[in-house]
């Protein structure tokens, strides 16, 4: 069958519409495609727009096969959308922003269409969502099942093991789960390759959702298997294998055989194809009806509103930025220059302030001060992100990390808990973000009080504050910090704000 003139004005209607949602948010498409570049975990994302145009293209006959109507209605999921991307935008939350932009895409599909069509291609529309780089925040969890697996084989293969955190030891030496053994790269691949081939190879959705739920499960114990062989290949050959980048290729190698086996197996349940249906009479359907230019006027004005938005509410702060010297606690507490191996390190903070106190009735019990200021804050700038290293792992093993929460003077203060370790000593740290009037260790929290600074105020200032002691023992060490906060936690929220 051939497009009719009403299908080509459709068919440019949504061009049109697309252009301008690649311009409006251009920022937030680029910072997709940077994702693809830097982070091997994402690199899959290129081809995800190919393969939803090869979709289309195998269903194509569907788009004569079912009635289409612009469908205003939709209008108000694009306007909620839009103001979940200016939220997003305005505390600086890249994964909203992305998600948002994205899903734009199957609404305007929903407006220029109608819902028949937006069912009768479903999948392909909805497998764009594996383009947005989503999936990072699995990463410590994974980790910790990662370390789990590999102690419980070597437990089970008699070999002694020390398990503390992400790091393990055993009689040949220390190994530790790092963010690259997490196994989330392959994850993430092995559930968008997943879907896709349960999606082509079969017809029943229970038969589909079970082999999804294997392309999740697999990678997982497969990714802890392979980190216990990794250890067992190390130990036996005295720490000569297995020890460097090669690991990596292993793991590569090895998840390319469990996914070659997964699709192996999945094949024995395959669907036949559907049987090809003919065209269905389209002469029978209402016509498609050009919506009146105001109503374009309108999806154009909403396309266009968040950027705006977001640009006039990102206006430069004007007001003096502090210098951060420390006078008030200087004026209570003796101070000597930073000389600790940790080094917290915020990027793009307008001021880093690194700074020692002592106790005056105990010279040894030292107070370590990092604070990390934001004047303002912009997608490239920003205090909350994961970017921004409390801890240097090249340096110091995190043994722990936990948040907790203490009243002092009538007050909760909510604040992180890190238990760190080098060759020379242990360390016990207690971090928070802190914005005017305002403390929280909670990253969600946090960036919710900005927006609702930006918006009373106009202004979006913050800090990262970290404070840190010897911690041989740990007790005395959390009483040293909850001293220095009941006694000198004023002078300190001064410096930070002035």
């Amino acid at each position: 069958m051939h497009l009719t003139q009403t299908d080509k004005s459709s068919l440019k209607i949504f061009l049109l519409f697309i252009l301008l949602w690649a311009a409006s948010f251009n920022d937030t498409l680029s910072s997709i495609i940077q994702m693809y570049n830097v982070s091997d975990t994402f690199a899959h994302g290129y081809l995800i727009l190919p393969i939803c145009f090869y979709l289309v293209w195998l269903k194509r006959a569907a788009f004569f096969d079912v009635p289409k109507q612009f469908s205003p209605v939709f209008f108000l999921l694009l306007a909620f959308l839009c103001l979940l991307w200016l939220v997003a935008s305005l505390i600086s939350v890249n994964i909203i922003q992305q998600f948002t932009v994205i899903a734009m895409i199957p609404v305007l599909v929903l407006i220029v269409w109608g819902w028949q069509l937006f069912y009768a291609f479903f999948f392909p529309i909805m497998y764009i969502f594996f383009a947005v780089p989503l999936g990072e925040f699995l990463i410590p969890h994974l980790q910790d099942i990662t370390a789990y697996i590999s102690v419980l084989g070597l437990q089970l293969t008699g070999i002694p093991v020390f398990w503390e955190g992400l790091y393990i030891s055993i009689p040949s030496g220390d190994f530790e789960v790092a963010v690259a053994c997490s196994g989330i790269r392959y994850l993430i691949a092995s559930l968008a390759l997943g879907t896709l081939y349960a999606y082509l190879t079969y017809q029943s959705n229970l038969k589909r959702w079970i082999f999804i739920l294997l392309c999740v499960a697999a990678p997982i114990l497969a990714n802890g298997l392979r980190a216990y062989g990794i250890i067992i290949i190390a130990h036996l050959s005295d720490m000569k294998y297995a020890t460097g980048v090669d690991h990596l290729v292993y793991g590569w190698l090895f998840f390319g055989i469990v996914i070659f086996t997964l699709f192996w197996l999945g094949s024995f349940w395959a669907d036949k194809p559907a049987a090809a249906q003919s065209h269905a009479d389209n002469s029978s359907f209402a016509a498609y009806q050009t919506p009146h230019p105001a109503i374009l006027s309108l999806a154009v004005l909403l396309l266009l509103s968040g950027p705006i938005s977001s640009y006039m509410l990102h206006l430069p702060n004007h007001d003096p930025m502090p210098r951060l010297t420390y006078n008030h606690l200087s004026e209570k507490l003796p101070s000597r220059p930073w000389h600790n191996t940790w080094k917290p390190d915020f990027k793009m903070a307008d001021v880093q302030r690194y700074r020692a106190f002592q106790f005056p009735q105990n010279t040894d019990n030292q107070i370590d001060v990092y604070t990390a200021y934001y004047h303002d804050q912009n997608p490239q700038k920003e205090l909350v992100n994961t970017t921004n290293t409390l801890i240097d792992l090249e340096l110091h093993k995190n043994i722990s990390s936990s948040h907790k929460q203490m009243t002092i003077a009538g007050e909760t203060i909510h604040f992180q808990q890190n238990i760190i370790r080098d060759h020379h000593q242990q360390q016990l740290i207690w971090s928070w973000y802190q914005l005017p009037k305002y403390r929280h260790s909670n990253a969600i929290k946090v960036k919710l009080m900005q927006l609702l600074l930006l918006i009373v105020s106009g202004k979006q200032t913050g800090a990262y504050v970290a404070i840190s002691t010897s911690a041989d023992d740990m007790e005395s060490a959390r009483q040293r910090l909850k001293t220095f906060l009941t006694e000198y936690g004023d002078s300190l929220s001064k410096d930070v704000f002035l």
